[in-house]
């Protein structure tokens, strides 16, 4: 799917400044066929068996693209980036006085040159498969320190211990338990160089500067050297576990018995952590592990990462600019996705410790226990099998564009047919998204049954071990509420989950409805401003079953109104609150299901949440006119890329049309920018005003490069495919 991620506004607004000033240039620099031997990266390198791998490539060219665009040349000529320029030399002329007088030696400019030759081809990061057990221990640790106080205090053997001892103790016990597990992990960051004597000059010259600071720090001193690796030499600094002051940590507040983790104490005493910055293969590379074996690592002995199956389909693309790869073993994704499963085992943990102290027989307890097991283990069964991942991008005439290899067990995901709600996403939306799963009534009615076996023993031990008011009103909620949990289940099971087997879903955000007051206690604006339109859609195999399902649970949450109303303080609760029918029209769509907000709300009166049906999918918006669009089919509007062919089998889409969202927020941002000059006091002239909102317009300009993404997911030979394309287009002259 498309892959980006959304911080603070101000950091979001810089990235894809820069992300947009990036992409305009590469019109002016078309895509060529590559040389073979373009094609030859680090990745040759990296060996077999490599938890994760990620190199970024042609980082000059990429740069130069930015700084050679005329969106680039025409935000630089802002007056007001041009001011910001001019103050912040002048506030900060002396501090650049002193970096020019220290940039002016001879070494100095060999380092800044060198600094730019290490950022200019590529820059990859490896790690071995350390990793994986680095993982493996890290998440244990992490789940027991978080789950094991509970249980010592629900089990009584908290002796006495605060949280923080106790979680210190769970989390020593862990280590205790692996030690094959606790190993320092290894990684590598390596920067492409072309003047390997270059870079070799500098690294004299930090050889000098650690083994002066070696020799004034007594921790340090003897620790840094020279290293042979192959045939390269490495400047490495070397510290112990010896060097940690253990002594510090109170073990008297954290054992059991004197002297229980002292096993482990001297093994993490034994390990080593080694920083390594020397040249090797053209590389300059920074090695940080337990010693410089994954250096040695790379010396390209036993197979090699692009040998891999996974790494085949990067062949067909050896001849493109390729501008980034990524690769994450199996191991180390299946840990990373059993996070979750770690964190249900340590509920279960704490279930364990609080009914070993409650008041249940045994059988009711190890019946309660099992209910429990088999829960976990149906979860287990349910999680996907996580697989390695590849991926790789590339630059083209119109962007980006690249590809997802995922190799996991996908079970869930239905890619064989194609995605008929991307006709019922308006035709241009500015954000859409639309999968489809594999649906398992199976499933749910496995779930349902272990619900409902677990709470027949709760419901035995509830009668047995309640006695007076209590027992009563516990009766009483039974009496009041299983039928209508009954009720909503066979809703569930027998009409909602057979209306939507399609197994799609989507989210689609517009922004096509305009106000001048979207709430009465805002002010009007001058002109009518373009608000978010939020849409969710459901693929819909039986119609008539779904229209069903909504009356059925509507008329079963009102029942449980009117009964929570006469319990004691349900009036106060709930009041005469009932959800009445909805209101319902034709339409040539398609029918709609509307609620009118309150007046008192005030709310334009376009705000109404509506529900819109057909014979193959429902809607969820925020008013009637954005429901019946998406009703109506529509061709998805796209200028090629990955979802030209909507016809064809997909598991997923994702698209962004971003200079659509930028043109939606135009408004607003110029609305912002007269706000402020009006608080500024006094009368700000005409065509001072004009100059910032002509700014503010030229720079939401320079943003619009950014044309968008797309992105088709499928499934190829059991493998699931994401093709992803960004576009970019620098301003016109």
């Amino acid at each position: 799917m498309l892959h980006a991620h959304s911080p603070r506004r101000t950091a979001r607004a810089a990235v894809v400044l820069l992300g947009a000033l990036a992409g305009c240039a590469f019109l002016a620099a078309p895509a060529r066929a590559a040389d073979p031997n373009d094609a030859q990266t680090s990745l040759k390198l990296i060996p077999a068996d490599a938890a994760f791998y990620s190199t970024m490539l042609r980082n000059r060219e990429q740069y130069e693209a930015v700084a050679n665009s005329r969106a680039w040349a025409k935000l630089w000529s802002l007056p007001a980036v041009q001011q910001a320029w001019a103050a912040f030399q002048q506030n900060s002329k002396t501090q650049l006085d002193e970096l020019r007088r220290i940039f002016d030696t001879d070494d100095n400019k060999d380092l800044l040159a060198l600094l730019g030759d290490a950022s200019s081809d590529e820059i990859f990061v490896y790690g071995d498969d350390t990793w994986v057990g680095f993982l493996d221990l890290y998440q244990q640790a992490s789940a027991a320190s978080q789950s094991q106080p509970v249980i010592a205090q629900l089990g009584g053997t908290a002796g006495g211990r605060s949280e923080a001892e106790l979680q210190t103790r769970a989390f020593l016990s862990v280590l205790a338990a692996n030690p094959n597990l606790i190993k320092v992990p290894n990684i590598v960051i390596g920067f492409k160089v072309t003047d390997a004597k270059r870079a070799e000059r500098q690294l004299k010259r930090l050889e000098a500067l650690a083994e002066q600071v070696a020799e004034q720090t007594p921790q340090l001193k003897g620790r840094v050297k020279r290293t042979k690796v192959g045939d390269s030499s490495f400047l490495t600094l070397t510290a112990d576990g010896s060097q940690v002051p253990w002594d510090a940590i109170p073990w008297d507040k954290v054992e059991d018995k004197p002297g229980e983790f002292k096993p482990l104490v001297r093994k993490l005493k034994a390990l080593k952590l080694t920083i390594a910055v020397g040249v090797r293969h053209d590389y300059l590379m920074v090695s940080i592990g337990g010693s410089t074996e994954p250096l040695t690592q790379l010396d390209g002995d036993g197979p090699r990462l692009d040998q891999r199956p996974e790494f085949k389909p990067l062949a067909k693309f050896a001849d493109r600019k390729l501008a980034s790869i990524g690769y994450a073993s199996q191991a180390f994704n299946r840990l990373a996705a059993s996070n979750a499963l770690r964190q249900m085992g340590s509920l279960v943990d704490l279930a364990k410790a609080g009914l070993a102290k409650a008041d249940l027989t045994e059988a009711e307890r190890k019946a309660l226990l099992k209910d429990l097991a088999d829960l976990n283990d149906g979860l287990k069964e349910s999680q996907p099998t996580a697989g390695a991942e590849m991926s790789f991008t590339f630059l083209t005439d119109r962007g980006y564009e690249g590809y997802a290899y995922d190799y996991g067990k996908h079970d869930d995901v239905d890619g064989s047919k194609p995605l008929t709600l991307l006709d019922h996403l308006g035709g241009s939306p500015l954000m859409a998204v639309v999968g489809r799963a594999q649906t398992s009534i199976e499933g749910y009615e496995r779930l349902v049954k272990g619900i409902k076996t677990a709470y027949g023993r709760l419901d035995e031990i509830a009668l047995e071990k309640l006695t007076g008011d209590d027992k009563d009103r516990y009766v009483k909620a039974k009496a009041d509420f299983l039928p209508l949990l009954e009720r909503l289940d066979e809703a569930t099971d027998k009409l909602l989950l057979p209306a939507l087997a399609d197994g799609q879903a989507g989210f689609v955000l517009d922004a096509r409805w305009t106000s001048k007051r979207w709430a009465k206690s805002l002010p009007e604006t001058p002109a009518a401003m373009p608000g978010p339109e939020v849409g969710i859609l459901v693929g819909v195999s039986d119609a008539d079953r779904l229209r069903k399902a909504m009356a059925d649970y509507r008329t079963i949450v009102n029942e449980a109104l009117t009964k929570i109303k006469a319990w004691p303080g349900g009036d106060k609760l709930v009041g005469d609150f009932q959800i009445p029918p909805p209101k319902s029209e034709k339409k040539e769509a398609g029918t709609l299901y509307s609620y009118p907000l309150p007046e008192e709300w005030g709310l334009d009166p376009q705000v109404a949440p509506t529900a819109g049906l057909t014979d193959d999918a429902a809607v969820l918006t925020l008013s009637a006119s954005h429901a019946e669009r998406l009703l109506t089919p529509k061709p998805l509007k796209v200028d090629g890329g990955p979802l030209a062919d909507r016809k064809r089998p997909l598991a997923g889409a994702a698209l962004i049309d971003w200079a659509g969202v930028v043109n939606a927020l135009t408004p607003w941002a110029e609305l912002a920018a007269n706000d402020v000059l009006d608080r500024q006091g006094a009368d700000v002239p005409a065509k001072a005003r004009e100059g910032v909102l002509r700014q503010v317009r030229t720079a939401l300009t320079v943003l619009k490069c950014w044309r968008g993404s797309t992105a088709a997911t499928y499934l190829e030979d059991g493998v699931l495919v994401t093709h992803h394309e960004s576009v970019f287009r620098d301003l016109e002259k």
